[in-house]
């Protein structure tokens, strides 16, 4: 039977939710190191397991970010031009440049931005494509525009980014972390090929060595989400190095071209080889992504859910956003788990009605 995966944040980390959570299918609480202190996480995932969680502690990975912003009502226009930059604390952004918006980044994208890639600024709902490259700056025309908000993620899926897989802070987090509440689960982000995952269980092996402790070692949870992984001569090699996957549609969308069309299809290749290989399976991302704001999910999400938990029988479906900072975090599990109740009953359910 399909079990939740919930993500914990302001949300959700209070008792009450925790505990309504744990009487509604959910198995394993996530910690999203992309956000909060190793601290919060260790106080936050020790407040789970007294509720009879399993613990995922899931690396921010090397994820490129926006700066910071003075405002969170900076607005670019379809049609404009902006740059990009290297945040530099000498500036407060954005600020004008010959009459060009710029941007700050956390990381030095001009180092492998190029004529014609394009840019996708939080999770592709502000389009741009890259026009040049000059003096550490990328000026990137805008084919679609809306409001930019401080620290929204940037993909650039033509682009060869060679960024070391273990960020810091990864490397932070986990040693602290690790010894501190022992999850159940490690999940990677951005993996592209075994390679990585040999770095982290070596990291890993390191951290545990260091603390003399020889009796834990988590279970690691790769998350497909890059367009290496999905390549033939990378995807099945990466199932099987793992223990569990997760196929999270959200930078895979991104990473993929044409943006977004393909995630169903791989979401399909990478269910069937886990079960080749006999490998539990995650469903992740935007599952009921409008009842972040809404009491309600849409049609689309319903049968996005049921195709989740009745056809492809995944071992989990996840929630993130929806349960760390959303307005309706237990709403979202009840409907969760109607549905996985409905689906252990689904055939009778059908020949009765």
């Amino acid at each position: 039977m399909t079990k939740i995966i919930t993500t914990i944040g302001p949300a959700s980390q209070d008792l009450a939710t925790l505990t309504f959570f744990r009487q509604h299918s959910v198995q394993i609480a996530r910690l999203n190191f992309s956000h909060n202190s190793a601290e919060w996480h260790i106080e936050t995932g020790r407040r789970c397991r007294a509720v009879g969680f399993e613990l995922m502690a899931d690396l921010a990975g090397p994820k490129i970010l926006l700066g910071f912003l003075s405002t969170d009502k900076t607005t670019i226009n379809t049609g404009d031009t902006i740059i990009i930059e290297k945040q530099d604390p000498n500036h407060t952004y954005p600020y004008l440049q010959q009459d060009l918006q710029v941007l700050p980044c956390q990381f030095h994208i001009e180092k492998f931005a190029k004529p014609g890639q394009p840019v996708l600024i939080d999770d592709g709902k502000i389009s741009c494509e890259v026009t040049k490259v000059s003096n550490q700056q990328v000026y990137c025309q805008v084919n679609h525009g809306g409001v930019v908000k401080s620290n929204k993620g940037v993909n650039m899926p033509l682009s060869d980014i060679d960024i070391d897989f273990l960020v810091d802070r990864d490397r932070e987090f986990l040693s602290q972390v690790l010894p501190a509440i022992r999850p159940e689960y490690v999940a990677p982000s951005f993996v592209k090929t075994t390679k990585d995952l040999e770095k982290l269980n070596t990291f890993i092996r390191q951290i545990l060595e260091e603390n003399q402790i020889s009796d834990y070692f988590p279970k690691i949870c790769t998350k497909i989400e890059m367009a290496e992984a999905v390549q033939p001569e990378n995807l099945e090699s990466i199932i099987q190095a793992s223990d569990i996957i997760m196929i999270a549609r959200g930078d895979l969308a991104l990473e993929t071209l044409p943006n977004h069309i393909k995630v169903p299809f791989y979401q399909e290749k990478i269910k069937l080889l886990c079960q080749k290989h006999k490998k539990p399976f995650i469903v992740a991302t935007q599952i009921l992504e409008t009842m972040t704001d809404n009491p309600v999910p849409t049609r689309a999400e319903m049968s996005d859910l049921y195709r989740a938990v009745c056809l492809d029988k995944a071992d989990f479906v996840m929630l993130s956003g929806e349960s760390a900072g959303g307005k309706f975090p237990t709403k979202c599990v009840q409907i969760m788990h109607d549905m996985i109740n409905l689906s252990d009953n689904f055939n009778e359910t059908i020949v009765n009605n």
